[in-house]
């Protein structure tokens, strides 16, 4: 008969394995002492510190801080993965899963694949751009040793996961993203500087099909099967979730684990937390989501809270009670310190730069329309401004607004009437929804207050939660007896008018065409004898190089007074390309002097985003 390790043993080998780790970094990785003395050569000559100093630095202090909290955890292994005494388990029957729910769950997941595919082949927008030509991929410079050339320079591993001069970098997607790519190039043995978008973006894609799935899973566990089908159809057509679901950056992660820390603490809740498995799944999906996404500490904390109080309303034995404040404090004990290992390099870097930023996007009256709009439709809410090109972008008014306002009050009205029976039921579902529900309210509240960044996207972790809530509430609407499906048609065909135009945006067009752009030019310059002379101005300037290395970044009168000049004086033909129009020639309007001038620049092709200002032009030098 085979002898069965124990908890104890395992955890204080996987301990013992873990510290012997830190202890290796400390012995064996960057030396402390020589990157704080060229961190402070740096300053003391006013520059910025190179961010592998800082970097260092920060995988050397958590190696010392994993290290002082991992040993504890192991000298008291015993204590908390002592058993339970005495408790018996909840009787409950497994997951119902009627017939069609597996095969429609699949429907689901298949469909919000192809309804994501077209966008996710198409070109990246300037976020993504960022991450892709910073941490994941490589980016295209000048040749110092050949004037008037470009060669590539690609990213190794550890600028991937440490390099965070800007928030952009999430670092998980990063990861996955320069994986990606990497097994891309494997399979078509394209070379180390071919890009590909789909590439980039198929982690996002796989984080949104998982996003369905998981969520349809949750819905079963709470006892509807059939909730968690209509919820998962929802989401994976969800136009909102359609344009972060191929992102390349945290946002496609964020709503699968959120569903999954919800998911976790359910299980937990249940069973007590009984189950060792549940914990290292609840550990393992904060410490994720919170190198994903930061911001993220609100839902984390706020699940944490939820976990705490009924730990101790399950369990009214002390020592079982004990046992299971251990087992919490060890969990989040456990997944800080792997987080702190993991992010705070990266801290060590947002010092430099935290705070500084110039430009402010506080949460206003226009920002909460536009969040309205993205939770009912995934549609822009601001109507098009004078002289600037709509380009067939659909957009939610006033009117869809106060519809929406309405759907949602009906919910809770629904809701309010039919509590007493849900709670009656199964209270679980409600109360961890409106946990997170109010951590998203708490989130946007807080960066009003202290008047910083706000974006709709940063809430995108209430996508599902508001989901899950509108279909549970419908089923306390007073279907009668033959009713339900008529009312279920009736309400499906008219949610489908509502998001059908940002459906067609969202299939027809990429996010911002830079790939398009630099197609048409290559195109266009080929015809000509002489190699073009290709400058993109102002904002989005960035992001160009990725299809177009030759592209010249230009950002004042005097730099593209340049180029014209040295255009003319080679005689070669010069290419203008500009993009987010009212953003640039508010921020960048001298430029706009000789580009809008009709002696000057012909206009030669123009290509809309999905959002009005994702409208780039291409201008061409009169002759």
């Amino acid at each position: 008969m085979k002898r069965k390790l124990s908890p104890a043993l395992i955890a204080t080998f996987v301990l013992t394995l873990l510290v012997a780790l830190e202890v290796c970094i400390l012995c064996f990785g960057p030396s402390l002492k020589e990157h704080l003395a060229e961190i402070q050569k740096s300053l003391a000559t006013n520059d910025r510190p190179e961010w592998w100093d800082d970097a260092a630095v920060g995988v050397h202090y958590g190696a010392w801080l994993a290290l002082i909290g991992l040993i504890p955890l192991l000298l008291t292994a015993r204590w908390w993965t002592r058993p339970f005494s005495n408790l018996k388990p909840k009787a409950c029957s497994p997951p119902s899963s009627p017939k069609f729910f597996w095969p429609c769950v699949i429907i689901a997941i298949v469909a919000g694949l192809a309804l994501r595919l077209p966008l996710a082949s198409k070109s990246l927008w300037w976020d993504e751009a960022w991450v892709v030509q910073q941490v994941s991929h490589g980016k295209w410079k000048e040749d110092t040793k050949n004037p008037g050339e470009v060669k590539f320079t690609p990213h190794d591993w550890k600028r991937c996961f440490w390099n965070y001069q800007k928030p952009t970098n999430h670092v998980p997607m990063s990861l996955a993203q320069k994986l990606s790519l990497s097994t891309w190039r494997i399979i078509t043995g394209a070379k180390r500087e071919a890009f590909s978008d789909l590439g980039a973006r198929v982690p996002a894609l796989m984080a949104s099909g998982i996003a369905v799935g998981l969520l349809a899973c949750l819905l079963r566990a709470w006892g509807r099967p059939g909730v968690g089908v209509a919820a998962a159809i929802i989401l994976a057509i969800h136009p909102w979730y359609i344009r972060y679901g191929v992102d390349a950056r945290a946002y496609a992660l964020v709503v699968p684990l959120c569903i999954s820390g919800m998911f976790a603490v359910t299980r937990l809740i249940e069973s007590g937390g009984r189950k060792v498995w549940h914990w290292i799944w609840f550990g393992v999906t904060e410490m994720i989501w919170l190198w994903s996404y930061p911001n993220a500490v609100f839902d984390v904390t706020a699940l944490n809270l939820l976990l705490l109080f009924f730990l101790i309303r399950h369990h009214k034995d002390k020592n079982n009670r004990v046992t299971a404040l251990f087992r919490f404090t060890v969990t989040n004990i456990f997944a800080a310190l792997l987080l702190l290992q993991l992010f705070l390099p990266n801290l060590m870097q947002a010092r430099r730069w935290a705070g500084q930023e110039a430009d402010k996007h506080v949460l206003d009256q226009a920002l909460l329309n536009q969040t309205a709009a993205n939770l009912l439709a995934g549609m822009e809410h601001a109507q098009p401004g004078v002289g600037i090109e709509s380009a067939g972008i659909p957009y939610l008014n006033q009117h869809w607004l106060l519809a929406g306002a309405l759907c949602i009050a009906l919910a809770v009205v629904v809701i309010t009437v039919g509590l007493r029976k849900l709670l009656k039921e199964r209270p679980l579902p409600l109360i961890i929804l409106s946990a997170m529900v109010t951590s998203s309210v708490a989130f946007a509240l807080l960066t009003y207050v202290v008047e910083t960044y706000f974006y709709p996207r940063f809430i995108v972790a209430l996508l599902p939660c508001l989901i899950i809530i509108a279909v549970l509430a419908s089923q306390y609407l007073p279907w009668g007896n033959r009713a339900p499906r008529w009312w279920a048609v009736l309400l499906g065909v008219t949610y489908l008018t509502i998001i059908w135009p940002a459906w067609t945006l969202l299939l027809s067009r990429p996010i911002t065409p830079l790939h398009d752009v630099a197609a048409f030019v290559q195109k266009d310059a080929a015809t000509g004898d002489k190699a073009p002379l290709i400058l993109c101005y102002g904002l989005g300037k960035e992001a160009l190089p990725i299809y177009e290395p030759r592209s010249v970044q230009v950002d004042t009168l005097s730099e593209l007074q340049q180029v014209m000049e040295k255009a003319k004086a080679e005689n070669r033909p010069l290419y203008a390309i500009y993009g987010y129009p009212s953003f640039n020639r508010q921020i960048l309007p001298d430029g706009f002097k000789l580009l809008d001038d009709k002696t000057l620049f012909t206009e030669v092709a123009a290509f809309p985003g999905i959002e009005q200002d994702f409208y780039f032009r291409v201008l061409k030098s009169v002759r």
